[in-house]
């Protein structure tokens, strides 16, 4: 482990994410050129992981939109799980923004 920052895997939206544990301005030449060679790797993956949660997303709408919902609860919770797809879509976007320093652009695919 670098003493200035580390990567820690988040399961829930499948990608590393950097910890600093000084001020990036406080990182060596060489631990800053470490850090944002491993960030662009990391933002490389991100759109990618977008597209997969973005095809299951669509693909929960569509089984739960089609289905006749036995009761209200059955509803919620279907939509719970959609939101939370959703969630996970939102803070990548915001992850790969932070690496990056721009948005991603729209697929279209």
């Amino acid at each position: 482990m670098n003493k200035g920052f580390e990567f820690v895997y988040d399961d829930e939206i499948g990608i590393e994410k950097p910890i600093l544990h000084v001020p990036l301005e406080k990182l060596s030449k060489e631990e800053q050129s470490s850090l944002h060679h491993k960030m662009e790797q990391i933002s490389g993956q991100i759109p990618e992981r977008i597209r997969e949660l973005e095809r299951t997303y669509e693909e929960m709408y569509k089984k739960y939109t089609d289905q006749d919902p036995k009761n209200d609860q059955q509803f919620y919770e279907n939509m719970e799980q959609i939101n939370a797809i959703s969630r996970r879509i939102g803070e990548l976007n915001i992850w790969y923004l932070r690496m990056q320093g721009k948005h991603l652009t729209s697929y279209q695919g």
